[in-house]
């Protein structure tokens, strides 16, 4: 326990909080990367470290690595430090076997040979016999992770995977929740065809930020003089964050907080050889819940 705080809470190496430990959540479900109530997701309602990814495994952990069988990937979601697992992305879980085809879909070790089955047309002593029954692809109401886009952008940028329900007929449904990748649109700072960077327009470049104090600025450079763009941290812990720049200039203030104090700035400034329009929360992120972008200083914070 550090100074009266929370007890329940462990310490990062860094000093900040770190993820707390496993634990069972409402529903019998443990923060295992196992599916535990048998409801097709996998550690629903846990929390985790922004940004990590585990492995995982839509059904029971015998399972795993048997037959058909394989374990996925889910990453933490959330733009906190702590937030949730998103869907377990290239797991194939237990499903339903079907006979005969070389393939152990139900992951017991062993594929399931089909019984005999007489034909429908008259056998060589004259019986009618039936057809066999219809190939299903899965169990009823089963459900399992899913995504349609190229291999290697899903959780990169905007794409991310969904889930699939096997229907009364033994057949997949729609993929549901899926984002998969679009074409890229330069200079917004979203990655949309999930190939993990963004991309700049022509005539665009990336300067980067790195400056101590608080109330300070940076500048583009002559050959690309309007700003476009940034994405900029500041290290203080002033909720408030102000970006002033008049159109057609090429200097960019930066202040935190209503002081200008010993601190520092980090990130970068997109500027362009083409003006357009003004900086603001969507071109311009910055690392604060309360947001300024005036054309001026004097629109910041009174310091």
């Amino acid at each position: 326990m550090v100074g009266g705080g929370d007890p329940s809470v462990s310490l990062a190496p860094d000093g900040g909080p770190a993820a707390p430990p496993p634990a069972p959540v409402s529903g019998g479900e443990s923060c295992n990367g196992l599916d535990d109530n048998g409801d097709g997701q996998v550690d629903e309602g846990c929390i985790c470290k922004s940004g990590a990814s585990q492995t995982c495994f839509p059904g029971p952990a015998s399972k795993a690595g048997i037959g058909a069988c394989r374990k996925g990937t889910m990453h933490c979601q959330g733009d906190l430090e702590f937030g949730t697992w998103g869907a377990c992305e290239g797991a194939v879980a237990p499903a339903q076997e079907v006979c005969g085809n070389g393939i152990d879909e139900d992951c017991d070790g062993k594929d399931q040979p089909c019984a005999p089955t007489p034909s429908s047309a008259p056998d060589a002593g004259g019986a009618a016999t039936t057809p066999p029954p219809p190939v299903t692809e899965c169990t009823p109401n089963a459900l399992a992770a899913c995504y349609g886009g190229p291999a290697g952008t899903s959780g990169k940028g905007i794409c991310k995977g969904g889930l699939k329900k096997c229907d009364a007929s033994g057949k997949w449904g729609a993929c549901v929740g899926q984002v998969l990748p679009k074409p890229e649109v330069c200079d917004n700072l979203v990655d949309e065809d999930c190939n993990g960077k963004n991309e700049l327009c022509p005539g665009t470049v990336a300067v980067a930020v790195n400056i101590d104090g608080y109330c300070v600025t940076a500048s583009c450079p002559p050959g690309a003089p309007y700003p476009v763009g940034c994405a900029i941290n500041f290290s203080g812990g002033d909720s408030r964050g102000c970006i002033a720049n008049a159109p057609g200039t090429s200097l960019v203030y930066f202040q935190e907080g209503d002081k200008c104090s010993a601190g520092h700035l980090s990130g970068v400034l997109f500027c362009s050889s083409t003006q357009k329009g003004a900086l603001n929360a969507v071109n311009c992120p910055i690392n604060k819940s309360v947001k300024y972008y005036p054309a001026s200083k004097s629109g910041c914070p009174d310091t």
